[in-house]
């Protein structure tokens, strides 16, 4: 333990206006605008504390900067709900990041906007989250670590402990997302309800997996859930553009 490991365990994670409504329509299986309709209908930026989101990716990763004045956080609600509306209007179902650059500089605390969420019926399970560091501190307890702070199974699934030796190393995370995205890519071009335009659509194909998982007994699913295979898919097809 030392001074980094303190400043980090006192930070607060935020979470964007972008990043939110990523999350919030593939744990709902809605799209993005639909979860912005959602958002905007519970009156989201007004009843959530709004805060400046901060990225610093080798440190801390993305954390919050409180804002210190009522007519500062109300103008920051102003830009919250514009990008909630942006977000309905958009033209597609995947709103590209870039798109909504300034909604990704604004945002929440991530406990609360998962906490609101949740009190509004969203049903949340510490397993939606492919990290621990993702999920919200109020559900991280269904997590159980190991010795080096990494995520092992839940007893409740009966899937082996991940051990040092299998623990993947970037390059060859890299290669089997590629690999997955190169699946994909076959998939969509054989069969149109796997395609979403010209690339595979990721939430079909997840919830086709999730079928057949569901249908195997015994099966080991940890670590191949719906999300966990859609941002699988995602993330190859970003590495081989």
């Amino acid at each position: 333990m030392g001074i980094l490991d303190d400043l980090k365990r006192g930070i607060k994670p935020g979470i964007s206006v972008f990043e939110a409504l990523t999350w919030l329509a593939e744990f709902e299986g809605v799209t993005m605008a639909q979860a912005a309709a959602w958002l905007h209908d519970q009156d989201g930026a007004d009843h959530l504390s709004p805060v400046l989101i901060r990225w610093d990716r080798q440190e801390f990763g993305p954390s919050r900067r409180e804002l210190a004045s009522d007519a500062d956080r109300d103008e920051t609600r102003k830009l919250i709900r514009a990008g909630l509306d942006f977000a309905v209007s958009y033209p597609r179902d995947d709103i590209d990041r870039s798109a909504m650059k300034a909604w990704d500089m604004v945002g929440w605390l991530r406990d609360d906007f998962w906490k609101f969420v949740s009190d509004r019926g969203v049903s949340l399970d510490a397993n939606l989250f492919p990290e621990i560091d993702q999920c919200p501190t109020f559900l991280q307890a269904a997590f159980s670590l190991d010795g080096k702070g990494t995520i092992a199974s839940p007893p409740e699934k009966k899937a082996l402990p991940v051990s040092a030796n299998e623990t993947l190393g970037e390059r060859e995370r890299s290669s089997l997302q590629k690999q997955v995205a190169a699946l994909a890519l076959v998939l969509a071009e054989k069969h149109n309800r796997y395609r979403k335009g010209d690339r595979p659509n990721a939430n079909q194909i997840a919830d086709a997996v999730d079928e057949i998982l569901a249908a195997l007994p015994d099966a080991r699913t940890h670590g191949v859930s719906k999300t966990s295979i859609r941002e699988t898919i995602r993330t190859g097809i970003a590495l081989l553009e």
